[in-house]
């Protein structure tokens, strides 16, 4: 079930860095802000990756990315471990802005192109990544991939073009106070700029306040959500506007505030019928597609008066890295049916809904009435340093106040005077100690003689107090507030009708690295558990499911993408190489189980020089040897652009060598001028972290755990020491684990796979009615991922589209370049 808040994952951040609504405790806190920082300070070796993966599996069981319209504070409540994740994987990554190009004519339709300046081309073509497995034998074809589906073709298919742009997502500097107030400037607001700042660069925000106008702008790449006037948005109740009207009057906005200045498409909202989506269109007006759908360039909600009631946005970081020659349309589709492919295709399934309209009531003062609340103020720091200000649900909080702490913000019972509709002279304010008996009711409204009445899911009946002029009778409805001394219920928001019910989930699945196999995947729930309030809208549950394209999810792939530099050519004789064993074990749909190895090999400093995948007749007994140092003789070859070894025979570098697991405490510290990280054992015992020493500097500002956290190291005790400290070849180090497991996961061969509901997803007769060329952006996590992740690069896709016998849409997406132009 759902709140009809229109403002999405990124008002939800707002609330959560304010401590306004889903209070997190304070290990999941630190647990996502640990996983943040490791994203961004590790080097994408192995150990790492693996390290990564072990952290989710053990953390998440469904590796995948939902984001949620948001619940009310009662579900919020209930539910902040699922908050983790949608901050960690599900938040909006926002990008930053592109050079302004000229401007065309004003739209006048709701899907007219703006014509832009062409970039520059450079005079090489780098090669470009697989957009497929990280390995060649995980290669599934169509129908290896959805064994239970037939495909029919019905629309004819393009003809051109012979070649497309390639473009890449580029990084920009952390957000600073400037940025936020260039951005206000556009929208005309001259309030002041308020400074939320996080250890995490990313998790950084700036507050802009003029008057009822707020601007919210984030870490992430500068995204952000505008509300003209903070009180209107949950107080409209008027006709929906059409489509056209929407987007005429959104169009009108955005340029009118110098925004638009780049080829765009228009399309309905998919969460709420007062919302349009504005999408990005690239080379040749093929689209920027997205993960999910719900988070386009803009999301722009219109009043019934053509108002701009909110908007959400980002600015899309484009650079042309250059024009390639793809592969037409045709090849690409028989390519896709006869399976020659090499598993380079992705698909997508998308189940929509009828986007409802939103019922919401907000609380307005008037100047001169008294308040008595229940909430949780917020104290904002003005980036000049002038004098802070205390907020509470948007009001400026004045007059008699305790303290209020800028972090860790309190529930507080609030009893003042409006000075103004805005403004609130506080006359006592208690910090609230005692257990609330309700702050949020959720269940179905009743029409009473008297009023209107709430009937919890728990059974309990409250009166309304003051209810709001046209509340719905018999509707599911979901009241932020509390209980007053004569047991009614004093509200502060109502929200009510369909959209309550309604609910939206983004996954991305991936090849999950973990024991029992099963990929990844998010499911678009809703309605579990609220009895029969939700029965009429049933229909009400929408997902959209990505996958396929393997190394552009979190975690993957296993080695770095980059083809790296190796002191072989194809031919040579490998005698006696000594790297460390990798490995995990590839379940095929058809449930086919391949064993798959590679070595790393490293200098004497530990740093990762190159690696390559081993294969022949000669691997049996490796699978007891993960991440063991051995020796290896063999012939060096090259396939799909990737280093192998065809390995003769093995042998381990020190039969005595082990894994072993220790549990304890780790700091940074400068040993002979060089950055490690130092564990200390429950028993007092010392080590260095051998991979540590390999760090960038910044990766010590934030260590992989709090100082009075308990973390387990798996690893191996090597016979060498620094400064008098023995050292760790560490593997692991996980922070998650319940005190006293210490089973060892890093000897495990970890099984990849597609789990049964992905096999399921596409069945039947599919019929594919269009085709066009497109580009991806996979969303999830981009601003984590290193400069030259083969996320960040933007290449064209054959989509064919269509839809299953049950009504869902589902596309398939071939990569376009030509095979000469991949590494």
């Amino acid at each position: 079930m759902t709140t009809p808040e229109k403002n999405d994952a990124s008002y939800e951040l707002d609330r959560l860095l304010s401590g306004k609504s889903a209070d997190l405790q304070d290990d999941e806190k630190e647990f996502v802000e640990e996983l943040m920082r490791m994203a961004k300070s590790n080097p994408p070796d192995p150990h790492f990756v693996e390290d990564l993966s072990h952290r989710l599996r053990k953390n998440y069981p469904v590796s995948s990315s939902t984001r949620r319209s948001r619940r009310s504070l009662w579900f919020a409540l209930a539910g902040a471990a699922a908050v983790i994740l949608i901050l960690l994987f599900g938040l909006p990554v926002m990008l930053p802005p592109v050079n302004p190009v000229a401007e065309a004519v004003t739209p006048t339709t709701a899907q007219t192109l703006v014509a832009a300046a062409p970039p520059t081309q450079p005079t090489e073509l780098p090669s470009l990544p697989l957009l497929g497995p990280s390995s060649v034998k995980a290669s599934a074809n169509l129908s290896e991939q959805f064994p239970n589906a037939s495909w029919t073709l019905q629309t004819e298919l393009p003809k051109g073009p012979a070649s497309a742009s390639v473009y890449k997502i580029v990084s920009q500097p952390d957000l600073k106070v400037e940025d936020a107030r260039k951005l206000a400037d556009q929208f005309g607001m001259k309030g002041n700029i308020y400074a939320n700042e996080s250890p995490q660069p990313d998790f950084h925000k700036f507050t802009v306040i003029d008057g009822k106008s707020s601007l919210f702008v984030y870490g992430f790449n500068l995204s952000f959500t505008y509300r003209p006037d903070v009180f209107r948005v949950d107080n409209e109740h008027g006709v929906v506007l059409s489509f056209e009207k929407q987007a005429e009057k959104a169009v009108e906005f955005l340029k009118s505030k110098g925004f638009l200045k780049y080829k765009y498409k228009v399309e309905p909202g998919v969460l709420f019928s007062d919302q349009v989506r504005i999408t990005q269109l690239l080379d040749g007006d093929a689209p920027l597609i997205t993960s999910d759908l719900t988070n386009p360039d803009f999301t722009v909600t219109v009043g019934s008066d053509g108002a701009i009631l909110e908007i959400r946005g980002q600015f899309p970081g484009i650079e042309k890295t250059g024009t390639y020659p793809i592969r037409s349309a045709s090849d690409a589709w028989q390519a896709l049916l006869n399976g020659k492919l090499s598993g380079r295709f992705g698909y997508q399934v998308a189940q929509l809904y009828p986007p409802p309209s939103g019922l919401s009531w907000r609380k307005l003062y008037t100047t001169g009435e008294k308040v008595d609340v229940i909430s949780t103020p917020q104290k904002l720091i003005p980036a000049d340093g002038s004098q802070p200000v205390v907020m509470m649900d948007d009001l400026v909080l004045e007059g008699n106040l305790p303290d209020i702490k800028t972090e860790g913000a309190e529930l507080m019972h609030i009893t003042g005077t409006m000075t103004s509709d805005t403004r609130l002279n506080v006359e006592k304010a208690e910090v609230v100690t005692a257990p609330i008996e309700g702050l949020g009711f959720t269940g179905l409204l009743h029409r009473t003689a008297g009023g209107f009445s709430i009937t919890t899911m728990e059974g309990q009946t409250y009166e309304v107090a003051n209810p709001p002029e046209g509340l719905p009778d018999n509707e599911p409805a979901s009241i932020s507030g509390q209980i007053l001394s004569d047991g009614r219920v004093g509200w502060r928001t109502i929200y009510a009708g369909a959209s309550v019910c309604s609910s939206f989930s983004a996954s991305f699945i991936y090849a999950d690295v973990s024991a029992g196999g099963g990929g990844g995947g998010g499911g678009g729930g809703g309605g579990g558990g609220e009895g029969d309030m939700c029965a009429a809208y049933s229909n009400l549950q929408g997902q959209i499911r990505t996958g396929g394209f393997d190394n552009l999810s979190p975690g993957d792939p296993l080695q770095n993408s980059n083809n790296p530099e190796t002191p072989y050519k194809a031919g040579d004789k490998v005698e006696g190489i000594i790297g460390e064993i990798n490995g995990n074990t590839l379940v095929k749909p058809n449930g086919t189980r391949i064993p798959q190895f590679s070595m790393s090999f490293y200098d004497a400093e530990g740093k990762l020089l190159w690696w390559a995948d081993l294969q022949g007749e000669k691997l049996s007994g490796l699978e007891n040897q993960l991440h063991m140092m051995v020796r290896v003789w063999g012939t060096y070859q090259v396939e799909s652009k990737k280093p192998v070894i065809i390995m003769d025979r093995w042998e381990r570098v020190d039969p005595s060598e082990k894994i072993s697991i220790w549990q304890g405490k780790i700091e940074a510290r400068s040993i002979d001028g060089r950055n490690a990280y130092i564990l200390t054992t429950l028993d007092g015992q010392k080590y260095i972290l051998k991979n540590s020493l390999q760090l960038p500097a910044q990766a010590f500002k934030h260590p992989p755990a709090a100082p009075d956290q308990v973390i387990v190291v798996e690893g191996v005790l090597l016979s060498e020491k620094i400064h008098d400290y023995p050292v760790i070849r560490d593997i692991i180090k996980d922070n998650s684990r319940q005190p006293g497991d210490l089973e060892i996961q890093s000897t495990k061969m970890f099984e990849i796979g597609p789990s049964e509901d992905v096999l399921d997803l596409i069945s039947g007769q599919v019929k594919i009615t269009g085709a066009r060329l497109v580009y991806f952006s996979m969303q999830f996590g981009i601003g984590q991922l290193e400069a030259d992740h083969p996320a960040r690069i933007l290449q064209p896709l054959w989509e064919f589209s269509g839809a299953l016998e049950d009504g869902r849409l589902v596309s398939l997406y071939v990569q376009a370049v030509e095979e000469k132009y991949l590494k």
